[in-house]
């Protein structure tokens, strides 16, 4: 290769991926539709978690409010903001 009609002649190293190993339009479209499967799941999943975190601050609310009539220390407001702040720091 030492004259410049030989370099100019020279062919590039093939790309290290070859063209099997590239991925065709079903496998997109496969993984696309795992994809959104996923998302859904994990946006259903964040729901139920969300409404068990809502259940365990009402629960949370009404023990201390129960608490608090029985006791007659704590007024019932009191008692479900310091049962919100409980929840909240479990979540």
């Amino acid at each position: 290769m030492g004259t410049p009609r030989a370099r100019e002649l020279h062919v590039p190293a093939p790309h290290p991926r070859a063209p099997s190993d590239a991925l065709d339009l079903k496998t997109l479209e496969e993984r696309l539709r795992e994809f959104k499967a996923e998302n859904q799941l994990l946006g259903r999943t964040l729901q139920e978690v969300q409404a068990l975190a809502y259940e365990a601050r009402l629960r949370s609310c009404k023990d201390l409010t129960r608490m608090s009539n029985k006791q007659h220390d704590m007024p019932p407001q009191q008692a479900c903001a310091k049962a919100e702040e409980q929840a909240l720091r479990l979540a």
